[in-house]
């Protein structure tokens, strides 16, 4: 009801869930303002979204192509929810990000499969990608000099749109793809 969707004094369906000591990430998601609260800084979803199984979490979801016997329509919901979430102007969230440098190996790990790669999914890794080279280009460029040589390739994909824009957001930073 319209009411009780504006009304400040009422706790989110959100707060409820984060109350329940079973709550999962996929709960959480299956929420419709679920991107509404983050964005508004609802504290005890933040909280709940920077532990690293969470983030852990958000990252398999963007990088990997879920399996093609699920609905069309809902599909990528979950991976196209877990990329808006990493990249919401949460410093937390980039600073939890940041800190945990196996997953940032998780996320450039997908630069290392085989074509040809989904679009939409690149799509997503190029996002959060590319974020975390505009708001931690410190960060990314340390981890990148510590990868084996040619573990880090993007230029084998410059035929996905979404890996271009990665690309991009090197230009506008301090990182090169040279090493």
């Amino acid at each position: 009801m319209f009411w009780n969707k504006y009304n400040p004094v009422t706790a989110s369906n959100i707060d409820t869930l984060l109350d329940k000591e079973d709550v999962t990430l996929q709960n959480l998601m299956d929420e419709e303002d679920m991107l509404q609260e983050c964005k508004g800084q609802n504290a005890k979803l933040i909280e709940y979204l920077v532990q690293r199984s969470v983030l852990e979490e958000l990252v398999t979801l963007i990088i990997t192509e879920p399996p093609p016997a699920e609905v069309e329509t809902f599909r990528f919901k979950y991976a196209n929810l877990a990329c808006e979430l990493l990249t919401s102007d949460l410093q937390q969230m980039n600073d939890s990000l940041a800190v945990h440098t196996p997953l940032l190996d998780k996320l450039y790990a997908y630069t290392g499969e085989t074509p040809p790669l989904n679009p939409l999914v690149a799509s997503f890794f190029s996002k959060a990608f590319g974020i975390m080279v505009l708001r931690k280009s410190d960060v990314v460029s340390s981890a990148m000099a510590s990868l084996p040589k040619g573990r880090f390739c993007l230029a084998f994909f410059f035929n996905v749109g979404g890996i271009c824009l990665s690309v991009i957001a090197f230009q506008g930073s301090k990182l090169t793809l040279a090493r």
